[in-house]
């Protein structure tokens, strides 16, 4: 693969404001099969995108390159968090993640980073459902325990606090 190619790719994603030049860009990214996750975080972290560009981009990406889904999903989650009107995509993303390797715990402390305290929401609801009905594919359950934990203290719950606290305790024996 051409040095250059792949140099002009980045400079484009990175520093192009043109939505037009990001997506010529990345047709070639495709075209040539150029399989480099720096690239593709560069490209989702254009602040030129809109969220249905991310979107876009981030299904096509983890379709062509099944073997990095796991970190396109986890990356387009993370920027899409970052955006109010984009929690629920952002927590659609974590599950893709999760999905893709439901052993690693990074996806759903991010879930939980998603809850909104200051009112209840349907998202809210949905965030801890899905993590107490999978949280038993975690491989360190432990680090997600205590964080259910902090989560359920800061809610006031001081008995889910406390069985998660414990749960907690019990699974870092084992890892």
């Amino acid at each position: 693969m051409d040095r250059n190619l792949k140099h002009n790719l980045e400079k484009i994603f990175k520093d192009s404001n043109s939505c037009d030049h990001i997506f010529d860009a990345f047709q070639l990214l495709i075209v040539y099969k150029i399989e480099e996750l720096h690239l593709f975080k560069t490209l989702l972290a254009n602040p030129t995108l809109k969220s249905d560009e991310i979107i876009m981009f981030t299904n096509k990406l983890a379709k062509e390159f099944p073997r990095l889904a796991y970190e396109i999903y986890f990356w387009a989650a993370a920027i899409l968090e970052n955006k109010p009107e984009c929690i629920d995509n952002a927590f659609n993303y974590f599950v893709k993640a999760i999905n893709v390797k439901p052993f690693e715990h990074e996806p759903y402390l991010k879930l939980l980073e998603l809850y909104n305290y200051e009112y209840e929401t349907q998202t809210n609801f949905i965030i801890i459902e899905f993590i107490e009905s999978t949280i038993e594919f975690v491989e360190k359950r432990s680090i997600v325990h205590f964080k259910l934990g902090k989560h359920y203290l800061k809610l006031g719950n001081k008995i889910l606090a406390e069985m998660h606290q414990k749960l907690g305790e019990k699974f870092q024996k084992d890892e």
